[in-house]
């Protein structure tokens, strides 16, 4: 256990952690105050998401970078399946049909979308580095992006 505990990048989880709490405070100060539509169901749900999100990151950050190059197409054909399904099976919430709503939890493929943007792009540079001084190359490797982007 001491292991694990030492090997996460606490220099990256405090900060994220330390704006998160402000963004807690800040909602409980909403609530205090008597804010429309902040009740302490809403702050509970945001508790819940803190320490989901928390126990994800301390996970993923286990997890050593190079596996996620494997995983580049399921990642791929996974998004864009999300965010076709969403166009279809999505529901409306605040003006924008990008959301699934799985009970209490609404959930928005865009958001894992950017987390596969950023990988696609790090994977195809890291591969290809040695070739970007051709802007052929670096217009292909805009495509998956395009296609991800055009979904949202």
């Amino acid at each position: 256990m001491r292991k694990f505990l030492l090997d996460i990048d606490w220099l990256t989880i405090f900060p994220v952690l330390a704006i998160t709490i402000m963004g807690l405070i800040i909602l409980i100060s909403f609530n205090i105050n008597g804010v429309p539509d902040v009740n302490q169901a809403l702050i509970i749900k945001h508790i819940i998401s803190i320490f989901i999100g928390l126990i994800i990151a301390i996970i993923i950050s286990q997890i050593d970078y190079r596996v996620f190059a494997t995983l580049i197409q399921p990642f791929f054909f996974g998004i864009s399946s999300l965010l076709i399904l969403v166009l279809i099976f999505g529901v409306k919430i605040n003006g924008s049909k990008s959301w699934f709503a799985l009970g209490q939890l609404n959930l928005q493929p865009g958001e894992f979308a950017k987390i596969v943007i950023v990988l696609i792009v790090a994977h195809y540079v890291s591969r290809y580095y040695h070739k970007l001084n051709n802007f052929f190359l670096i217009l292909l490797s805009l495509l998956p992006v395009l296609i991800i982007v055009s979904l949202i």
